[in-house]
């Protein structure tokens, strides 16, 4: 939080992150967008009513109550293609076993070109849990696909790159 919190301060804080909110009148959040999971809903404008700690004529939330603002230009991206690879979908890890699973690498800089790279001998990868990174040639039997909004962590060395989540992979075919 800060004493001199604004709109402007906030969306700048938040320059690399697709939403940002103001809360409480001096805190800024930013973020994916709203996380339903966590009980994040919209609420009446009306409840919104603490003026911005920094300027008065501003609202920024209220107690538990936060302006949700979007960057529209920085929605992650998470490419339909690659170089050299297609985007397969969002897959379950395989029941008994890893989904991708001959070889494997993980990093706090993990980025999508990072994976392809390492996975370069194989004829797919996929990245989980945000810094992990997985290469086979066939998915494991009982991996199953499932909607690519279950794919929603953030790549930890690519904010604007989405990286699995939690035992969902984000998957990619190299193109022939």
């Amino acid at each position: 939080g800060a004493d001199d919190m604004t709109l402007d301060k906030c969306a700048t804080f938040c320059a690399s992150w697709p939403y940002f909110g103001a809360e409480y009148g001096r805190e800024c959040f930013c973020g994916l967008g709203i996380d339903q999971n966590a009980g994040g809903a919209p609420a009446p404008q009306a409840e919104c009513s603490f003026p911005c700690a920094g300027d008065s004529s501003e609202i920024c939330g209220a107690g538990g109550r936060m302006n949700l603002y979007h960057h529209p230009a920085k929605s992650p991206t998470n490419p339909e293609t690659m170089e050299t690879s297609v985007r397969l979908g969002c897959v379950t890890e395989a029941p008994g076993g890893r989904t991708l699973g001959l070889a494997a690498t993980a990093s706090d800089a993990m980025t999508l070109e990072i994976c392809d790279a390492f996975c370069a001998a194989y004829t797919m990868w996929g990245v989980e849990y945000g810094r992990e990174c997985f290469c086979g040639n066939e998915l494991r039997a009982g991996a199953e696909m499932v909607g690519i909004g279950e794919c929603d962590m953030l790549c930890a060395g690519n904010g604007l790159q989405l990286c699995g989540a939690g035992n969902r992979v984000m998957v990619y075919t190299r193109s022939a």
